[in-house]
């Protein structure tokens, strides 16, 4: 590994935090990749998922603004996932809210897409008191149950004999109805249930036969969320959320459920047994609708009325690792989707057994008649992979930051930016890398291409055959987003990826130049910091002494620099950096003195 000389001021900051997070194996980065048309103001939506295979797939959309639905049939094929043509269900009054029914009858081994799958949704109408239920992908309405007053949120599960529930929360009485899907007859009304107006509003157990029996209503005006036991039909307490809106299940951190709460712009997880919070995802902007993935622990809350989606990586040391991803007007619903493509099959027609699994995320747009599909990239699955020069971490780079780009590159020799006062090139050995523009999702094509549009280029201070140092530019790409990045070879081929931009996202440079061992530090005298056994020349530091810590990633500066530019040598002016670090030696802070 080639690492940047610490020497250039501008590229390096002295006394900088030294705790970093860990690198996630499971992070998702997410990007907007496409939209199919949907019809008029778009608003619940939801996903039929099978219990042991999801090779192909349906998705129902509510218009509301013309009474129907639109059904899509999603499936996967090499590097993309593919809708089939839009199916409209007219004369639905006002549909609003949508819910997929859970497989009843899990199959051993998981079935072949040519049996033909059949799905189940349930579909509410405020306007005139009822819910239909749905068959798909032949778009039946099987049957229309009338229930109470103004039905907005429904669900659907399965009791502890394995028979198909709905439930729905009528916001005309503040009552709940229970009935049953196949014979359409309701079984119970319980009143006195704060309503829901929410997209996944209401949640019930997927499965009964392995999970508590309950029933979880989110009272949006009134600040609670009401549980109801499915056994005897009666509440059995509330929990108290500022303005409940979504409720869906996780299986983190000893969580059942997770309540978002636009009241208090966050997410907490609960055991549907206690009422005391598990967990809690903090500053989440007007959280309208939500979705967890059980498989990478990502969350993804869309920001009601700001056109933006918000997304955590959910491991335990990335939690406030939060990005928004933009470029969905009116983002209403979301549904998240798991579909694999099939590599063979169990004899000539039987089941599934290898699988490749393609990731995404479904987002109703009301303002634009479309369901958006963002794209979710595993970092290491794309072209080349990124790193922070200093610390190896792969989670986010900062703007101004020294950043590594791993990957074939098409050069022949290492080549290294001649050193002068001027800016660095942006080009080396015909190389060039971009970051920003956009990853377009073509259905009718190859999958992903890349637009450079809005896009910068890149600094760089290194090129090698496998390898790029390069200075993440200052400007021009925005913290808290997913861009893509781009490498362009001198043979005019590229190579593609996404990173992650946070405001800032220090690593501290190391004498092994790896992101291991011992850090490079010096001590007042300006010697090697560090243990003379174990490093020739260096000295432990004294108690009470100043030591230079040498690292990249804190974030803006004043003076501010462009990008490529450097420091003054002179050190006229100090470049400092503009949030002053916490530094912790053993645990035990110390004292910065500067930070530039």
């Amino acid at each position: 590994m080639r690492n940047a000389s610490p020497s250039r001021a501008l590229l390096v900051f002295a006394l900088l935090l030294l705790s970093l997070a860990r690198a996630s194996a499971q992070n998702l980065l997410p990007t907007v990749s496409g939209a199919v048309a949907t019809g008029l103001r778009p608003l619940g939506m939801d996903i039929f998922r099978w219990c042991c295979s999801q090779l192909d797939t349906d998705v129902v959309v509510a218009n509301s603004g013309e009474n129907s639905v639109s059904i899509y049939r999603l499936s996967a094929s090499e590097s993309k996932i593919n809708f089939s043509s839009e199916q409209k269900v007219l004369g639905i009054p006002s549909p609003y809210d949508v819910a997929a029914c859970p497989d009843t009858n899990p199959p051993i081994l998981p079935i072949d897409v040519r049996m033909g799958l059949v799905g189940t949704f349930l579909i509410t109408s405020p306007s005139d008191n009822s819910v239909r239920v749905l068959r798909t992908p032949a778009g039946v309405i099987a049957g229309v149950i009338p229930v109470g007053p103004q039905p907005y949120s429904v669900d659907c599960f399965v009791d502890r004999l394995g028979k198909l529930y709905g439930a729905v929360s009528n916001a005309g009485d503040n009552s709940a109805t229970i009935f049953e899907v196949a014979s359409f007859r309701v079984i119970a009304t319980i009143p006195n249930v704060p309503a829901s107006q929410r997209f996944h509003g209401i949640y019930g157990p997927p499965d009964s036969r392995y999970s508590t029996n309950r029933l979880f209503v989110a009272g949006t005006d009134a600040n609670v969320v009401t549980v109801i036991s499915l056994d005897t039909f009666n509440v059995l307490t509330q929990i108290p959320v500022a303005r409940p809106t979504a409720i869906t299940a996780t299986s983190f951190e000893g969580a059942t459920i997770a309540i978002a709460s636009a009241g208090s712009n966050e997410v907490k997880g609960y055991s549907s047994l206690e009422v005391a919070s598990t967990l809690t995802y903090r500053n989440v902007p007007n959280p309208e609708d939500m979705t967890f993935d059980h498989q990478t622990r990502l969350f993804i809350a869309t920001n009601g009325g700001r056109d933006s989606l918000t997304y955590w990586n959910s491991d335990e040391d990335n939690r406030t690792v939060r990005y928004s991803i933009s470029g969905i007007p009116g983002a209403a619903a979301l549904a998240e989707i798991t579909l694999n493509r099939c590599l063979s099959f169990f004899g000539r027609t039987g089941g599934c057994i290898s699988f490749e699994q393609h990731s995404g995320l479904l987002v109703t747009s009301t303002t634009t008649n479309q369901l958006f599909f963002v794209q979710l990239f595993r970092p290491g699955a794309t072209s080349f992979s990124v790193v922070n020069s200093a610390s190896f971490a792969t989670v986010a780079v900062a703007p101004g930051s020294l950043a590594t780009a791993f990957g074939p590159t098409g050069a022949g020799q290492a080549l290294t930016a001649t050193p002068s006062p001027e800016m660095l090139p942006t080009i080396i050995g015909g190389v060039q890398l971009r970051l920003g523009g956009s990853l377009i999702y073509n259905n009718e094509g190859s999958g992903l291409s890349y637009s450079p549009a809005g896009s910068v280029l890149a600094r760089l201070l290194f090129v090698g055959p496998t390898q790029i140092n390069f200075q993440v530019p200052p400007n021009g790409i925005v913290p808290g987003t997913i861009v893509p990045a781009q490498i362009l070879k001198a043979d005019g081929a590229s190579l593609l990826t996404t990173l992650a931009i946070s405001a800032s996202y220090p690593g501290m440079f190391t004498i092994f130049q790896n992101g291991r061992g011992q850090g490079a530090v010096l001590n007042d005298d300006y010697s090697q910091n560090g243990s003379p056994q174990t490093i020739l020349g260096a000295r432990p530091a004294r108690r009470g002494s100043v030591v230079q810590i040498y690292a990249t990633g804190a974030g803006e500066t004043t003076p501010t620099l462009l990008a490529g530019e450097p420091a003054p040598v002179s050190g006229n002016p100090l470049i400092l950096t503009n949030v002053q670090p916490a530094v912790t030696m053993g645990g035990v802070s110390a004292r910065v003195q500067f930070s530039g």
